[in-house]
């Protein structure tokens, strides 16, 4: 299927390196974290679609939007297709992305992407279940300070079963036929 695995976890903003996370037996997992919208969201609501899910903030300076850009690329190179993908965006920065301000980020990318948050505890349970990595800053001042995390993209398959992890800074055609193998019917 020409899935893409990423050997090592690197953070994406600068700071002091993250400790690794603790790898599950099984990667990946239904949860259940609060929408751009203010209500619940349960991955399970995505099956039967193909999710890129991505853990970022909304103040991260570069990874995260070159990655929303991205994803706003694949979505519009599909086409009609885009419409079997659900693209999730997770907030790592609880105290400052707020429902309202992830619904404003996600507006400059596509409609399609949703943006998800919670509470340190539900985040911390989200990226073990992914084994992903991100320093919460704790209780900051609103202001300007980085969030450590990780930069990869996680695919889930339609099942929803993880069945790529695409490493940061992987060209966006080899996402694009990555996904393509991905989704059922001819481009």
């Amino acid at each position: 299927m020409g899935l893409l695995l990423a050997a090592s976890v690197q953070p994406a903003c600068a700071g002091p390196e993250p400790t690794q996370p603790v790898m599950p037996a099984r990667v990946g997992g239904d949860f259940t974290l609060t929408d751009h919208n203010g209500q619940p969201y349960a991955l399970s609501a995505a099956r039967g679609k193909l999710v890129l899910l991505f853990f970022g903030y909304t103040s991260c300076p570069d990874i995260c939007p070159t990655t929303m850009l991205t994803i706003q690329t694949l979505l519009s190179r599909l086409g009609k297709r885009a419409e079997q993908v659900q693209p999730l965006f997770v907030s790592v920065d609880p105290a400052r992305d707020t429902p309202a301000v992830l619904k404003q980020y996600l507006a400059y990318f596509h409609p399609s992407i949703i943006g998800l948050t919670g509470n340190s505890a539900d985040l911390q349970r989200v990226t073990r279940q992914f084994s992903t990595i991100y320093r919460d800053p704790g209780n900051r001042p609103a202001g300007n300070y980085v969030v450590d995390h990780s930069s990869n993209m996680y695919v889930i398959d339609a099942a929803g079963v993880l069945s790529g992890i695409i490493p940061y800074g992987t060209p966006t055609d080899t996402i694009y036929e990555t996904l393509l193998a991905q989704l059922p019917g001819k481009e």
